[in-house]
């Protein structure tokens, strides 16, 4: 998360300026990305246009840091997250990790357990082949 100080007459377009700046990237053609408000209660996603204030948003928010958060994305590349999604938007990386090594433990235990369900019911059907082949 990177945070960038503005004042309240500082648009979307200024932003993305300081932005860019602060992680010494080349202007190229900022005009491709944009600020998008992500509403954290309903996951909403919204794009700014680029004479917003995104301090007076901030601001009209509310006192909560988390209620909305600011993320740089190209435009029109933004669908609405889901409320489970903006929760883990906050996470540290570890955390988040932690998460995907603990779905891929539980991933590789389910293809096991349907690898051992196919090879049960596989045998019972050779079986059951197998006493309809000698009882013809």
């Amino acid at each position: 998360m990177t945070t960038v100080y503005i004042d309240s007459e500082t648009t979307v377009n200024e932003t993305i300026s300081l932005l860019f700046s602060k992680h010494f990237i080349e202007e190229l053609n900022s005009n491709l990305f944009t600020l998008y408000k992500v509403e954290r209660r309903n996951g909403n996603c919204i794009e700014m246009s680029d004479d917003d204030y995104p301090l007076i948003l901030r601001i009209l928010a509310g006192p909560f840091e988390n209620d909305i958060l600011f993320y740089l994305m190209e435009h029109g590349k933004s669908k609405t997250v889901p409320l489970e999604v903006s929760n883990y938007l906050v996470l540290p990386e570890l955390m988040l990790r932690a998460f995907i090594d603990k779905f891929s433990y539980e991933e590789i235990e389910n293809i096991h357990m349907i690898k051992r369900k196919y090879l049960a019911y596989k045998q019972l059907l050779l079986r059951q082949f197998e006493m309809a082949i000698s009882q013809s």
